[in-house]
């Protein structure tokens, strides 16, 4: 309890990527599993405002601010995180950057530890109160027989990101494979994303679609087929059913190749190794089938 007898106060937690922010959760359910009664103030970086509905009516977030700054801390934000007992940094380092974090911890795991947390008090609840959860306060439009597809990570940063995605062949591929089994397929992304997937199939492309809409309609799909990006970390937190497509794209990145999946019990993941493109199309396939019937 705080040593005056007001309710704690917690500021932060991460204010960079989508996907980063989504893991941070973990870091507000341990604080509110000590501190059920505690006056949480969660920071969005006004470079992501258009993500700021993610956490709309949350239970782990007291109040939700967007940053005075475009990323980071402005005036507003200093003041603000110093009324508060305890304070996440929004823009952490790795507190361990000499080793290749993912073949130690996943990424939820590593986002809890930048925050100044430890593993042993990770290790000291149960992991299923630190799973972050999003909350649907709008309403889902069901689209059946339909999946949502979001063939690159780093939502608008697709051309320094590469090395995270299939190629737009391998895409166009499985689209094609996936239409010819009688699914729906639709593309998502950012605009910056390379287009048409769909090739001559002329699949649905949304993604003219502010960031959230696209959110919103994915939830109504059957299934949701991404790569580890702030898309897919949402999509993870709102529990819905999904398919990740991983590689081994971070320096070092030689062991515990799920480290980057999101943390969702309706995920299934595929890693392919020194390319996403080294992921059998034909297993993809097999696993759609098995999770969504035509």
């Amino acid at each position: 309890m705080a040593e005056d007898g007001m309710k704690i106060r917690v500021h932060g937690c991460r204010g960079s990527q989508i996907g980063d922010a989504v893991g941070a959760l973990c870091c507000y359910a341990y604080l509110r599993h000590l501190h059920p009664d505690a006056h949480t103030i969660w920071q969005v970086a006004r470079k992501h405002l258009h993500a700021a509905p993610l956490f709309y009516e949350n239970p782990l977030i007291s109040q939700l601010v967007i940053s005075d700054a475009e990323e980071g801390y402005g005036p507003m934000d200093i003041a603000l995180a110093e009324t508060c007992s305890i304070h996440f940094p929004l823009m952490p380092e790795h507190p361990e950057p000499h080793i290749p974090w993912p073949c130690v911890r996943n990424f939820y795991q590593e986002t809890f530890v930048m925050s100044g947390l430890t593993m042993e008090q990770w290790n000291a609840v149960p992991e299923d109160i630190l799973r972050p959860r999003l909350h649907p306060w709008f309403i889902i439009k069901r689209y059946p027989k339909t999946i949502a597809y979001w063939p690159c990570a780093a939502y608008g940063q697709t051309q320094i990101r590469r090395s995270r995605n299939a190629s737009r062949p391998w895409a166009v591929s499985l689209v094609a494979r996936l239409a010819a089994e009688g699914y729906n397929v639709v593309q998502f992304g950012h605009p910056k994303d390379y287009a048409d997937c769909g090739g001559a199939l002329g699949c649905p492309d949304v993604r003219g679609l502010t960031f959230m809409e696209q959110i919103i309609a994915s939830l109504g799909c059957d299934l949701v087929i991404g790569t580890d990006s702030g898309a897919g970390i949402a999509i993870g937190a709102y529990g819905h059913s999904q398919l990740t497509l991983l590689t081994d794209h971070f320096p070092g990145h030689t062991t515990n190749h799920l480290a980057f999946q999101p943390w969702n019990p309706n995920n299934r993941s595929f890693v392919g190794l020194g390319s996403a493109d080294n992921i059998n199309v034909d297993e993809v396939v097999g696993v759609v089938h098995d999770i969504v019937k035509t």
